[in-house]
């Protein structure tokens, strides 16, 4: 499965979330933190997950942001998905 993850999307804490939720089809249940978004990513199949304007994590939503980028990296380091960031 190929996703386009684009961060015009995530101007707050509560789109990001959502916006996450509804592109990965993850479960209606999944939580507003990282820990939750890391375990249900974890749990889906490999995809190739393409990630377009990617500094606008850290412009919309600071620190918060930059740690949306680390989980992708983890999610690209650990073998769960190919992850693409492009700035």
């Amino acid at each position: 499965m190929n996703y386009i993850l684009d961060a015009v999307y995530c101007q707050d804490l509560k789109e990001t979330y959502d916006y996450w939720i509804d592109l990965f089809d993850l479960p209606d249940y999944t939580g507003h933190n990282l820990d939750a978004l890391w375990d249900a990513m974890t749990d889906r199949s490999y995809s190739r997950i393409e990630v377009n304007h990617a500094r606008l994590f850290y412009e919309q939503l600071a620190e918060r942001g930059l740690a949306f980028l680390d989980l992708l990296g983890d999610l690209d380091r650990d073998g769960y998905h190919q992850v693409i960031i492009k700035w």
